[in-house]
């Protein structure tokens, strides 16, 4: 078999694609490593950034106060704001990265050759 399998195990080109199925297909890629260049390298940064910074224990006086888990199991105590945008990397990067990757997937692999 050559070329990129389908879902019936035939193979098909690239080039013999319709014009729809490359768009969407590159373009998704784009997407995704957009997608990875940006919140893909924010989340270490902002937990390398939380773990170095933050205290051990919580510190009322700065409002410090929200246990969160950094660099494997390490807890540190962040304000609210740094916690809900943690959570929000977390919730958010795998989604925003996987979506348009399976999207260029099912496109390719889904292509009946006639």
């Amino acid at each position: 078999m050559e070329g990129i399998p389908n879902l019936w195990g035939e193979g098909y080109d690239f080039s013999e694609l319709p014009r729809w199925r490359k768009i969407v297909s590159v373009g998704a890629g784009v997407v995704a490593l957009v997608m990875w260049a940006t919140l893909g390298t924010m989340l270490p940064s902002k937990r390398i950034e939380i773990y170095r910074d933050a205290p051990t224990a919580p510190v009322a006086a700065t409002r410090q106060v929200y246990p969160v888990h950094v660099e494997g199991s390490y807890r540190r105590y962040v304000t609210k704001e740094q916690a809900e945008q943690l959570d929000f990397l977390e919730r958010t990067t795998g989604p925003s990265i996987g979506a348009p990757l399976v999207t260029a997937a099912i496109v390719l692999v889904t292509y009946r050759v006639s």
